[in-house]
């Protein structure tokens, strides 16, 4: 699982942060799908590839989380839900800005 946010770079997550952001998005309040996507470019964003090898992505754009997966058993085309934000951009901060103990 990897984040990455313009102008901080980009960080493999493991252990305690990258439980942290499956909470966050486990967690997530799909509040509307989102049937054409942003079509801005991201500001950071996030993908975790999941053991079938489909793949989750979270994409934040100016105030918006998006959340775009693929591992959707009656889909095989991406399917996209923007997000209630509240809490991603810090989270995305925070962990991308922790060093290694």
């Amino acid at each position: 699982m990897r984040l990455w946010q313009e102008l901080v770079g980009e960080k493999e997550l493991v252990g305690s942060e990258r439980d942290q952001l499956l909470v966050a998005v486990n967690n997530a309040t799909y509040n509307r799908a989102n049937d054409e996507f942003f079509g801005t470019t991201p500001q950071c964003g996030g993908v975790i590839e999941l053991k079938n090898g489909k793949s989750i992505g979270i994409i934040g754009c100016g105030e918006g989380f998006e959340v775009q997966r693929n591992d959707m058993e009656e889909s095989d085309h991406m399917i996209a839900y923007y997000v209630d934000a509240i809490g991603f951009r810090s989270l995305f901060q925070q962990l991308l800005t922790e060093t290694d103990h």
